[in-house]
């Protein structure tokens, strides 16, 4: 074991030196080009702050710095020529080339990510200490202030007290259901994660609980590695503690809740697939206020929709909770981030554009989701049949000030963020899920992952 740790420092020497971070970092330097990383799925964001298009910011404040937009391709269009660009950027980077700055989406149940580990790529020297540049060392601009924001959202991107990225957007699983189903599941604020999770059994286990809605399949996907006070893995002392009571019951709830999705599925039954006609026949007002309503998706996916719509049509806020880790606090899961390559000739210059990228997603947090209400530009709609020509729930307004005061009780509960295990792990959990292995052969298996894995 010695041997190994000793290689394993040796190597980690080599890194930091190949990516030019070390205890003193390189003098910060300037040139007048920009070149940014971003996923497909995260270009038109990253475009509004790009030069020469449209929503010029970053080009009017800094009109001597031109910008080159790398795009990833969309590995779910084409997986060969996504794998093809990642391969060459990933020897570019090992060379101690490549992007400025990256805004990449964090690893998901059905996407890899550029970095499957994020935690293992902060760790490798690949990226800069961002707090470095938080404040101009020529002009004194304070770029960054965490002071502004609570520090569990800076969580997810910190190694031993270094900022090595930037989480910019984040999600956790909730619920919402109604007076009926909310006394069913048997919670308050004081309540833990084997409280709700059995507090889901019960809801999702009566005769008639048969419309569960979700927007997607990850939203009740339920992963023991979020819930836990500490981390699953501890990537410094190099161990995993997977077999614990509490990761036995996550597991064992997720897979009910998963065969349950996947009877609704297969009976042609998906709640927000159907929130248009069925409001349109008049079908929700009945399934809301009766005791099947139980709807489990993403904490932004219910704000945009659920809650509003029911506020906005029938004046009613449901009930909000969402699964808690052990300490009863909420943690967060980061969606995608921002980074700036540790030996970057162009660290400030990335270091502003991330300022600008990081204080507009600020913004439309605290003024378009649920810190403010209505939402600034939401008109109100009362017609009820004009529901089918709709595309965008976005631009409800919320009717009720209670349901942006639930929203808000939930982010406030908020205590820590984390990034999502990578994809070979929520691979094994997905074969639990569909009866391909069991409880025991799933921890056995991701157990063998990390041994391998974090001694590489």
């Amino acid at each position: 074991m010695r041997k190994r740790s000793v290689c394993i420092a040796a190597l980690a020497a080599f890194i930091l030196s190949l990516f030019g971070c070390s205890a003193a970092e390189p003098p910060v330097a300037e040139t007048d080009k920009l070149v940014i990383c971003a996923d497909a799925a995260l270009v038109t964001l990253t475009r509004h702050l790009g030069n020469p298009i449209p929503w010029q910011v970053f080009h009017d404040l800094y009109p001597n710095v031109e910008i080159e937009l790398i795009e990833l391709p969309d590995p779910a269009v084409n997986r060969a020529l996504y794998e093809t660009v990642r391969q060459k950027m990933r020897t570019e980077l090992m060379s101690g080339k490549g992007p400025d700055f990256f805004v990449l989406r964090s690893p998901g149940r059905d996407f890899e990510g550029f970095f499957p580990d994020v935690e293992k790529a902060m760790r490798s020297g690949l990226f800069c200490d961002l707090r470095t540049l938080y404040t101009d060392p020529f002009s004194g601009t304070v770029y960054i202030d965490e002071s502004r924001d609570p520090a569990a959202m800076f969580t997810a991107g910190q190694v031993d007290g270094k900022q090595f990225t930037m989480p910019l957007a984040f999600g956790f699983p909730a619920i919402a259901t109604n007076d009926i189903t909310h006394e069913k599941l048997g919670v308050s604020d004081s309540y833990g994660t084997a409280d709700m999770l059995a507090g889901l059994r019960r809801v999702f286990s009566a005769p008639g609980a048969m419309k569960m809605a979700a927007s997607g399949a990850d939203e009740i996907y339920l992963n023991p590695y979020n819930y836990t006070q500490s981390p699953l893995v501890n990537y410094g002392a190099e161990t995993a503690e997977l077999d614990t009571a509490l990761t036995r019951d996550i597991l064992e709830t997720g897979k009910f809740l998963s065969e349950h999705i996947k009877r609704l599925r297969e009976e042609g039954w998906l709640r927000l697939d159907r929130v248009y006609t069925e409001t349109v026949n008049g079908g929700f007002e009945d399934y809301l206020f009766s005791e099947d309503y139980a709807v489990m998706a993403d904490v932004n996916a219910l704000n945009w929709t659920e809650s509003r719509f029911t506020s906005t049509f029938y004046e009613y806020s449901p009930y909000l909770d969402a699964i808690p880790g052990e300490d009863v606090g909420i943690n967060a899961m980061v969606s995608y981030f921002g980074a700036i390559r540790a030996n970057s000739p162009n660290k400030l210059n990335a270091m502003r554009y991330l300022a600008l990228f990081f204080e507009r997603i600020r913004l439309s947090n605290h003024d378009n989701m649920v810190r403010r209400n209505p939402p600034t530009g939401a008109a109100p709609i009362t017609d009820l049949a004009s529901v089918i020509a709709w595309e965008n729930f976005g631009y409800l307004t919320s009717r009720t000030e209670e349901t942006a005061v639930q929203f808000n009780r939930l982010w406030s509960r908020v205590v820590s963020s984390r990034y999502p295990v990578p994809k070979e792990v929520t691979d094994i959990i997905t074969r639990y899920y569909e009866g391909e292995i069991d409880l025991d052969d799933t921890i056995r298996r991701m157990r063998e992952y990390w041994e391998i894995s974090l001694s590489e």
